[in-house]
């Protein structure tokens, strides 16, 4: 799984395209969201348009095990 991602100015708004294997995680959801808003500052967008599928999330409970 992985947390790569693609970004694409367009005059209206930013494009974003997850891989194809995009599996939510902390670390990358952190970066991805810190990447549309540095670009979207920058530039004055406030449209943002997101493709792709969420391949994979794993979720657990507080203190507990992540299921696999």
């Amino acid at each position: 799984m992985s947390t790569d991602f693609k970004v694409t100015l367009h005059p209206q708004y930013l494009q974003v395209e997850l891989a194809p294997d995009y599996e939510i995680r902390p670390e990358g959801a952190t970066q991805l969201i810190m990447s549309i808003a540095d670009v979207c500052n920058r530039q004055g967008l406030r449209r943002v348009l997101i493709e792709g599928t969420i391949g994979r999330r794993s979720m657990g409970t507080i203190g507990g095990e992540v299921p696999t």
